[in-house]
C-alpha cells in the first residue's frame, strides 16, 4: 500500500471512529445524563436502553468488531498461509480500529449503567484498551520491515551502512565515532538489557532518546557548519536522523523486546476476562429470550 493511501486509510479509521463518538454522543446525551430513575420516563428510553433497538443493536455489532478484529489479526499472524495476505503492519491498523471502535459501541450500550459481573468485563475491556494503546507505542519502536516484520540487528546494521553511504566523508566520519561509542556501550550491557525490569526498562528508554536527542543536535550543527549546498545539508541532516534513530533503537531493541513481553502479562489475562464475561453475557441474554430485530 502507497504512502499516501495508507495515510489515507488511517485517516478514514480515525473519522469514523470520532464521527460514531460524537454521534452517539451528541443523539443520547440528555438521556444518558439524566438519573437512572428518571431514564425511563426519557422519549428516547425504548431505544437507547440496554435491551432497546439501538442500544442492544450497539452491543452486537460492538461486541462483533472486538471479535473479528482480535481473531483476524491472530489468524494473519499466526496462519502461515495467509502471511502474503498484506502487511501485518496493516492487519495491525485494522486491529486497532475494530478494538476501539467496538468499545465505544458497547460502552453506549450499556447506557453507562454498570454493575454486576458485567462491570468485572467492561472494566477489563476499559483495560485491554488502555494497555493496548500503550502496546502499540512499544510496538513501534521496534525497528521493522515494510511487511510489519521486526528486523534482525544484522538487517538494522546493514540499514545503517546503506545510509551512511549517502554522507559525505567528514559527516560520515563524525557519525561513525558515536556509533563506534555506542557499539562499545550496546555489546557491555547486551545481556543486561535482556533482563530489565520494566520500570527499569522505562527508565531506560527515556535516558537513551534523550541522549539521541543530544547526538541528533550535535550532528545538525556540524552539519550546517559543513561547506556543502543547504539543499545537501538537510538531506544530510535528514539521513542523519535516520541513522541516530535506528542505532538508539538497535541498542534498545532487547529493552523494548523484555518491556513487550511484560506488556503481554497485563494485556492478554485481562482480553480473555473480557471475552469470557462476553460469551457468558451473551448466552445469558440468549437464555432468557431477549431478542433484537431477529
Amino acid at each position: 500500500m502507497k504512502n499516501k493511501l495508507h495515510t489515507i486509510l488511517i485517516f478514514i479509521y480515525f473519522a469514523i471512529g470520532l464521527f460514531i463518538f460524537l454521534k452517539l454522543s451528541i443523539t443520547g446525551w440528555q438521556y444518558y445524563t439524566l438519573p437512572q430513575e428518571e431514564r425511563v420516563f426519557h422519549p428516547k428510553h425504548s431505544y437507547l436502553k440496554p435491551s432497546g433497538l439501538i442500544g442492544h443493536g450497539l452491543g452486537i455489532v460492538g461486541s462483533l468488531m472486538m471479535i473479528i478484529g482480535v481473531s483476524s489479526y491472530m489468524i494473519r499472524k499466526r496462519w502461515k498461509k495467509l502471511h502474503r495476505l498484506g502487511y501485518l503492519k496493516h492487519w495491525l491498523e485494522f486491529h486497532i480500529f475494530m478494538c476501539s471502535v467496538g468499545p465505544i459501541l458497547v460502552l453506549f450500550h450499556t447506557a453507562f449503567k454498570f454493575g454486576g459481573i458485567i462491570s468485572i468485563g467492561f472494566w477489563s475491556m476499559v483495560i485491554v484498551v488502555l494497555s493496548g494503546v500503550i502496546g502499540r507505542v512499544i510496538y513501534i519502536q521496534l525497528p521493522k520491515t515494510l511487511q510489519g516484520e521486526n528486523l534482525s540487528k544484522n538487517e538494522i546494521e546493514n540499514m545503517i551502512s546503506e545510509l551512511l553511504q549517502k554522507l559525505s566523508p567528514s559527516v560520515k566520519d563524525q557519525i561513525a565515532k558515536i556509533l563506534m561509542q555506542e557499539d562499545d556501550v550496546s555489546i557491555k550491557n547486551y545481556e543486561y538489557y535482556s533482563d530489565l525490569s520494566t520500570v527499569e526498562s522505562i527508565k531506560l528508554i527515556f535516558k537513551e532518546n534523550a541522549k539521541r536527542k543530544e547526538k541528533i543536535k550535535f550532528l545538525k550543527l556540524f552539519i550546517e557548519k559543513e561547506k556543502v549546498p543547504n539543499r545537501s545539508k538537510k538531506e544530510f541532516i535528514k539521513i542523519s536522523k535516520q541513522i541516530v534513530s535506528l542505532k538508539t533503537k538497535e541498542h534498545l531493541y532487547n529493552a523494548f523486546d523484555s518491556l513487550l513481553r511484560h506488556w503481554h502479562i497485563l494485556h492478554l489475562p485481562f482480553a480473555i476476562t473480557m471475552f469470557i464475561i462476553m460469551f457468558i453475557h451473551i448466552i445469558v441474554t440468549v437464555l432468557f429470550g431477549a431478542k433484537w430485530i431477529f
